[in-house]
């Protein structure tokens, strides 16, 4: 393996968005900030984009005897990054960002296997670069669609909500009389949903950070069966199996609502006098994390095949009556955002007229995080 050391480097992305360019990563590293002298019709992409060069030579000799008007032009335009090579990043001739290269750290000249090994470098660094800003656009193209079908799922609930709110107070308006006697419950109960609707609302659209604290998982899974025995409006049992103390590093906080909406949609699908298991189990180390695992288990109807794949999605919901026990699509939405955000995931199971099963895992202690050392370039 042939490595090449050098005191500095430059990569320089466009912005799809902006249409403009600016630093992306280098060392020794600097602020980025944006480069409005580098434009599409710039010398510097004219030179790549036209005359199908590899790489410009930025050194004052090499520039005062390039042949190409615009390769001096391009040279003059990065006089001011102090790199001794400017290589493209294309995708289908057209470029799309930069490498600026400095000396090397042994002060010897760039030789042409030096320079062979960088045009290989950049070539291959262009192809992940450029798959990298595709996925980019899918996933914000599916971001906007999700935007769209939330938007939608709000504007119908509320709309719901606020109908007989409406009515209410045109009646009254209109009849200068005290307020109806059977819709004035039904207008305070759709109050009360839509402020919880915007909380929920407001929950998931937060980026979240965690106050994390090792802590007792068994006796939040307690907890959180005791509220949903003492809370339940339907006759179902609740049964919780945990392996005695299990400390888990985490926001208990978060932890306890993640519990109590799986909890909460186990005793809406359930029926009446039919049990529900929440089971607390060690899974054991898995790359070099010890896991651990809390399973909630209902006797309800299960889930149909069609809606198991969206079950998870924001404002998709199964739950379509029209009481205070209608639901919004953002509990299961919720409950596995809080267990990505302590590293963990989120799974369900469900065979019709068995019932569901929902499980979280989480690592017991968080993983650490730590920045890699700039490396060498190397072939």
């Amino acid at each position: 393996m042939r490595s090449l050391r050098i005191e500095s480097y430059q990569i320089i992305l466009r912005d799809e968005m902006k249409r403009t360019f600016a630093p992306f990563r280098s060392f020794p590293e600097e602020p980025a900030s944006p480069l409005p002298e580098l434009l599409p019709h710039s010398p510097m992409l004219r030179f790549f984009e036209w005359g199908k060069g590899e790489y410009i030579a930025l050194q004052k000799h090499q520039l005062r005897s390039a042949t190409n008007s615009v390769e001096r032009e391009a040279g003059k335009q990065l006089e001011d990054f102090g790199a001794q090579f400017c290589f493209p990043l294309t995708s289908q001739s057209e470029p799309f960002g930069l490498l600026l290269v400095g000396k090397k750290t042994s002060d010897e000249p760039f030789t042409a296997t030096d320079i062979n090994l960088l045009v290989a470098l950049v070539k291959n660094l262009s192809l992940v670069v450029n798959q990298i800003q595709l996925k980019s656009q899918v996933l914000q193209s599916q971001e906007l669609d999700l935007l769209g079908r939330m938007s939608r799922g709000m504007a119908h609930d509320l709309n719901n909500l606020l109908t007989p709110v409406l009515t209410l107070l045109q009646i009254a308006f209109e009849t200068k009389e005290p307020f109806d006697e059977e819709l004035l419950p039904v207008a305070l109960r759709n109050i009360k949903s839509m402020q919880a609707y915007i909380r929920e609302a407001l929950f998931f659209s937060e980026n979240l950070r965690l106050d994390l604290k090792l802590g007792r998982l068994d006796l939040v899974v307690q907890r959180s069966v005791e509220l949903a025995r003492a809370g339940r409006k339907k006759e179902v049992e609740v049964i919780s199996v945990t392996p005695g103390e299990v400390l888990v590093q985490m926001d208990e906080v978060l932890i306890q609502r993640l519990i109590a909406n799986l909890i909460s949609n186990a005793i809406d699908a359930s029926r009446p006098k039919s049990q529900i298991h929440v089971h607390l189990e060690r899974l054991g180390q898995l790359d070099e994390l010890e896991w651990v695992r809390v399973r909630v288990a209902d006797q309800g109807e299960g889930i149909p095949k069609e809606n198991l794949s969206r079950i998870l999605k924001p404002y998709f919901t199964t739950k379509n009556r029209g009481d205070e026990n209608r639901g919004f699509g953002l509990g299961l939405a919720i409950s596995r955002k809080i267990a990505n955000l302590h590293g963990g995931n989120l799974s369900i199971t469900s065979v019709l007229k068995k019932g569901t099963t929902v499980h979280f895992d989480l690592p017991i202690r968080q993983p650490t995080n730590t920045s890699p050392p700039p490396v060498a370039l190397s072939a």
